[in-house]
């Protein structure tokens, strides 16, 4: 499992140029611009994020977006989310060009992690220059299909880079061992439940001040982002109306409307997917036991 070996020892960063030189000669064989310079940190290209620094122009969101799943070694538990991942069913992941840009970045990491920490400290640093530029925050996503432990592995050069500039970085996770404040100040992250989730579970992160995700049983609108002001008798904040989860207050749980493959998959059977959070079926009741 490529996650697992990444998480077995820290990365040791390489001079610059060599890691360039690593990542060009990747992408010329995935038929791309031989360019070593291209990022693979990067500020635009995904959706959400995109429409988050439109309603909030004081900051540069960034992210990292590797193929997903078991499959690909990105994604240790990825059995409820696998058929609906973003990073596979959206549009853009359905287009030639990102879907082998994508892999041409696994290929490096596989082949040379070392490079590949060296260039996610380069692509950070710029944006951390200009973030200052532009007189904004720098948000740093490292997994926005995968689920990598960058705590255990990135070089701390990455996350001074991000300290530095005022920043934060934030993950949503599907691994308990992941979850919290894991580089104080900097890097948190969030447990994502699914059905499976068990009350008790739920109940020991948010006792800690961690925060959770549930997915609700109710379509996106794109007009009305508000949410339950509980949800198993626990306080809930909109996850629909920012994606910030840094600046989630402790102990919360995060709603998420359903969307894309759920809500189509509700409308043909019914059902709403093993994405939906029950926590034991006491999700109506209001139950902490």
């Amino acid at each position: 499992m490529l996650t697992l070996d990444l998480e077995s020892r820290p990365a040791q960063p390489v001079p610059t140029p060599v890691a360039e030189a690593a990542w060009a000669a990747i992408r010329a064989d995935f038929g791309l611009n031989p360019d070593g310079k291209v990022r693979i940190i990067k500020h635009g290209g995904n959706t959400k994020l995109d429409h988050e620094m439109v309603r909030n122009p004081t900051a540069l969101i960034a992210s990292h977006t590797l193929p997903s799943g078991r499959v690909n070694g990105t994604c240790v538990n990825d059995t409820h989310c696998a058929v609906t991942c973003v990073v596979d069913k959206s549009f853009r992941a359905t287009t030639s060009q990102v879907a082998t840009a994508r892999q041409a970045l696994l290929a490096l990491l596989k082949a040379d992690a070392d490079a590949y920490a060296t260039l996610m400290v380069r692509d950070v640093r710029a944006l951390a220059l200009r973030a200052d530029r532009n007189d904004q925050t720098l948000v740093v996503r490292p997994n926005v299909g995968s689920d990598v432990a960058w705590e255990r592995w990135l070089p701390g050069e990455f996350w001074d880079a991000i300290s530095d500039a005022g920043g934060h970085a934030y993950d949503y996770t599907k691994r308990i061992d992941r979850v919290g404040h894991l580089i104080p100040g900097v890097y948190r992250t969030t447990y994502s439940s699914t059905s499976a989730t068990r009350l008790s579970t739920v109940k020991r992160i948010l006792d800690r001040g961690d925060t959770v995700t549930a997915v609700l049983r109710q379509p996106a609108n794109p007009r009305d982002k508000s949410v339950p002001p509980t949800f198993a008798g626990f306080p809930m904040v909109s996850g629909d109306a920012t994606d910030n989860r840094f600046l989630d207050p402790a102990g919360v749980i995060v709603g998420l409307s359903a969307k894309g493959q759920l809500v189509r998959q509700w409308r043909k059977t019914g059902q709403w997917g093993a994405l939906v959070a029950t926590f034991d079926n006491h999700a109506k009741q209001g139950d902490r036991k």
